[in-house]
């Protein structure tokens, strides 16, 4: 048995953990540890078709804050800049986007922020992660037990029967993670009876992608909502979007990720059917002019779609982050940046105290500022699913809202300042 001392130890490796991680190393003199549970090569030399699908919307906020930690900043340079948001709807529904519902319009701003695809955005910060003096990184380990020694400072077994010592645990390995229930820090659910799909999906349009034909209306980085009987399909913009003129310089190829919202019983009906009828289900729900097909789908991920949030974020020596303090649904881009506002509150704790290990004053002042900011985040999004929940059900209500957002439209000055603050701009 092996027993590492360190400042700052990190259960998961994943999106949130490694970059919290990452902005301690490079701003702080604290000595870190991530144990996460992956084997290295998936995430520095991950499969493409395998990985995770998903495409990181990263608000205006997160990467200014990004740029502050000084955490990517050859990856920040590449940054695809998302103008544009266009909102699609039928029979005057309303689809949610960002924190807003956002009605039949444009949203026109200088700068909303940027799309990463998310195997290529935690393979950069692990990359940096192994180029730190401050940080290292245990792969394939996973935290077995906690318990809290003598001194009242946690103590975690690893399942290769090491031992970690540290003077701050943070918790960031998932939803209702079990080293959090081991601590009895309990976890609140909301279930809201549907399924999140993502994966990756490559179109081609035979014409031009780029002309007034196309399914993007002369801009290919928009994404595009379409309200379905059982949910909703996204297209968002894929990071390696571009025309292709290998053979015929008509000829587009562009990448998207796709979003597809099911109640629970539509969805896996819709998983456990063969790939060629689910390509038949999908070109249906976007309507794709004749010129444009579907030609590669990759591997779907479902996520429910729920809302949790931890009882407690801290005790004394532990502290939640990432997903073990807030699990938001995958809609809206909402999730990692509120995980990196989080971040943020805790690196500003870290440098004013200086020292190791955080007074339960500092902490508890530091969860009762993180508990507002997920409680707010949680109750917008929380009315935005209960609203299509009911509105299903009711079409007076969603009427009544529809007619609430046109003027919303209307009025400029509100709607701008209320999507700046949504952005964090």
């Amino acid at each position: 048995m092996m027993v590492t001392n360190t400042d700052i130890c990190i259960l998961g490796g994943g999106l949130a953990g490694a970059t919290l991680a990452a902005a301690i190393s490079q701003n702080t003199n604290h000595s870190c540890l991530v144990v996460e549970a992956r084997a290295q090569d998936d995430l520095l030399q991950p499969d493409v078709t395998q990985s995770d699908q998903r495409n990181l919307v990263l608000t205006y906020q997160s990467i200014r804050l990004l740029q502050q930690w000084r955490v990517l900043p050859d990856l920040l340079e590449q940054l695809r800049l998302i103008k544009q948001v266009q909102v699609r709807a039928a029979q005057n529904s309303v689809i949610p986007a960002s924190v807003l519902s956002l009605h039949h319009s444009d949203v026109h701003l200088p700068y909303l922020g940027g799309v990463f695809p998310a195997h290529q955005f935690i393979k950069a910060i692990h990359q940096q992660l192994h180029q730190s003096d401050h940080c290292t990184c245990q792969y394939q380990t996973r935290a077995e037990s906690v318990h809290m020694d003598t001194r009242g400072l946690p103590s975690v077994r690893l399942n290769t029967g090491n031992i970690v010592r540290c003077k701050l645990l943070m918790i960031a390995e998932g939803a209702q993670a079990k080293s959090a229930t081991q601590l009895n820090m309990h976890y609140k659910q909301q279930n809201y009876g549907q399924k999140v799909c993502v994966f990756h999906l490559r179109i081609q349009d035979m014409k031009d992608a780029w002309g007034d034909r196309s399914l993007w209306h002369q801009d290919p980085y928009q994404a595009l909502w379409y309200q379905i009987a059982d949910g909703s399909v996204a297209l968002v913009p894929g990071y390696q979007s571009s025309a292709n003129t290998s053979t015929n310089t008509d000829t587009g190829v562009l990448d998207y990720g796709c979003i597809l919202t099911l109640n629970d019983t539509a969805a896996d009906q819709w998983i456990a059917a063969p790939e060629a009828e689910q390509l038949r289900t999908l070109t249906s729900f976007l309507t794709l002019p004749d010129h444009m097909r579907i030609i590669q789908k990759g591997r779907v991920v479902a996520y429910p779609l729920t809302i949790g949030t931890a009882s407690e974020l801290a005790r004394p020596g532990v502290l939640l982050m990432g997903n073990s303090a807030a699990n938001l649904p995958p809609l809206g881009a909402q999730s990692l940046n509120l995980h990196f506002r989080l971040s943020d509150l805790l690196i500003k704790k870290l440098i004013q105290q200086q020292t190791l290990p955080l007074t339960w004053s500092a902490l508890s002042d530091l969860s009762a500022t993180m508990r507002q900011e997920i409680d707010h985040i949680s109750q917008v999004l929380g009315y935005s699913l209960d609203y299509l929940h009911y509105s299903a059900k009711h079409p007076l209500l969603s009427r009544c809202s529809n007619l609430g957002l046109q003027w919303l439209n209307r009025t400029k000055p509100l709607k701008t300042m209320l999507i700046r603050r949504a952005l964090g701009i």
